[in-house]
């Protein structure tokens, strides 16, 4: 028997230390990074995979990864290398890692798995001031070959396949970047706030058949992500399961599902890949939005689409100081606000890792005032207000360079898409019942707004 901290673990092989298959099985389970008091431990696996070593147990050593109060430290954990990849963990590294293990918070669970105890302890609930983001597999990996297979061959193909390349990793799909941003916030909230429950829960959630869950594993595992929570649903909406896990925001390639989750009340937008690759920032989360029918509700599209552009600006002006109603997205622009004053109040305004835009058509003179007013009293703000006077998005987006850009209109999404900016649509307001017929339309229409807004904005401001 080797003893680890003042206990037992399983029997080895005679003196070749703790089999990787009593150790390693039991890391599979745990999270890549976890905590140990205020300290960050990472867990990385290295080397080159052996015969019957699960997928962690690819090792020819573990290593272990520790942060505290931005001081990093390292603890390696090798293998007998003489004695092959199949060969067990040496008996004094068994013990150091069960000491590091066992003082976790994943430590109960270490123990019952590693010492044959029973059954693992529960695993940790969400923190309840998380900030929940719904992703479903075809947003955040490109899955549009497996995806042909479903629809052309059926599920059972598409199955087959999924489990013939599960150890290839998906590529990254369009809201990998904003996935990255996410995790590159919460580092940051982590080194400044150790004890904070604010931070950003990823959860992966998808109609995909539970086998298919292997691959998703270690796409993820291979582009080092933090997505603990996975919701399988074999086929069935996931939609009803969103309100259970508290969803901040909902993103997803499927408009229908999208629809569903905005009918229930709940942040939700379909996510397009961009015509082009561009590069953002890895360590600024930016997210853009648009104003009626997104941060706002869609009172003055109504006007536009009943009434026309002169009874709008009649109609801003008369009511400039009524605030608009909320729309679909305000909620997540507000969570976004409160994790944005964690930062100012350590001083960091102006080195703040989330940045926030409005990017709407509204002319400044005309109707901007009201945009501006609303968020006021709301006790909102958005780092940068671009009014545009109906001009195109999609040229400024270039230059912002968001993570994600929401918008209730299909041609200012295009438009977004065209120019490299990765844009959601949300389904939501009056805009949805003049669904436009296509490119052709959106350009038409582009045309004949554009001089309308600009020489109504003129107007305004000679008077």
């Amino acid at each position: 028997m080797v003893n680890g901290p003042g206990l037992s673990l399983l029997p080895t092989r005679e003196g070749r230390g703790v089999s990787p298959q009593a150790w390693l099985p039991c890391l599979c389970h745990f999270p890549r990074c976890f905590a140990v008091g205020k300290q960050r431990v990472e867990l990385q696996g290295k080397g080159v995979a052996g015969e019957n070593c699960p997928p962690l147990g690819a090792t020819h050593m573990l290593e272990i990864r520790e942060e505290d109060g931005g001081v990093g430290r390292r603890q390696v954990f090798p293998r007998r290398k003489h004695e092959g990849p199949a060969s067990g963990l040496a008996p004094a590294d068994a013990s150091r890692l069960l000491a590091l293990l066992g003082c976790s918070s994943f430590g109960l669970r270490a123990h019952h798995t590693l010492f044959g105890f029973g059954a693992r302890a529960k695993p940790k609930p969400k923190p309840q001031h998380a900030i929940t983001i719904a992703v479903s597999s075809r947003a955040l990996f490109r899955m549009e070959e497996e995806q042909k297979i479903y629809t052309e061959q059926g599920v059972e193909a598409y199955v087959k396949y999924q489990l013939e390349h599960e150890e290839e990793p998906f590529l990254p799909g369009a809201a990998f970047p904003f996935v990255k941003a996410l995790e590159s916030v919460n580092r940051q909230l982590r080194e400044l706030f150790p004890d904070s429950e604010e931070l950003f829960d990823i959860v992966l959630v998808t109609n995909n058949h539970a086998q298919v869950g292997v691959r998703l594993i270690n796409s993820i595992n291979h582009y080092n992500l933090f997505i603990e929570r996975f919701c399988m649903t074999g086929g069935n909406s996931p939609i009803c399961y969103l309100k259970a896990y508290h969803t901040n925001l909902y993103l997803s390639s499927d408009c229908e599902k999208v629809s569903e989750a905005i009918e229930e009340g709940i942040a939700a937008a379909t996510i397009f890949t961009p015509k082009k690759d561009v590069q953002v920032s890895e360590k600024q989360l930016r997210v853009a939005f648009d104003g009626d029918a997104v941060l706002f509700s869609d009172e003055s599209e109504q006007i536009v689409k009943a009434h026309g552009l002169d009874k709008f600006f009649e109609h801003e002006k008369t009511y400039e100081n009524k605030p608009l109603a909320q729309g679909p997205l305000k909620g997540f622009l507000e969570v976004l606000g409160k994790l944005q004053k964690k930062f100012y109040t350590k001083g960091l305004r102006l080195e703040c890792p989330i940045r926030t835009y409005l990017v709407t058509a509204r002319s400044a003179a005309s109707s901007g005032a009201r945009a501006l007013k609303t968020l006021r009293s709301w006790g909102l703000e958005t780092d940068e207000a671009l009014f545009l006077a109906g001009a195109p998005k999609g040229p400024l987006l270039e230059k912002i360079r968001p993570h994600i850009f929401f918008d209730d209109q299909m041609f200012h999404v295009e438009g977004a898409k065209e120019m490299g900016t990765v844009a959601a649509h949300v389904p939501y307001g009056v805009a949805q019942k003049y669904k436009l017929s296509g490119q052709r339309k959106a350009a038409q229409d582009e045309r004949i707004l554009l001089p309308i807004f600009a020489a109504a904005a003129a107007a305004a401001v000679s008077s």
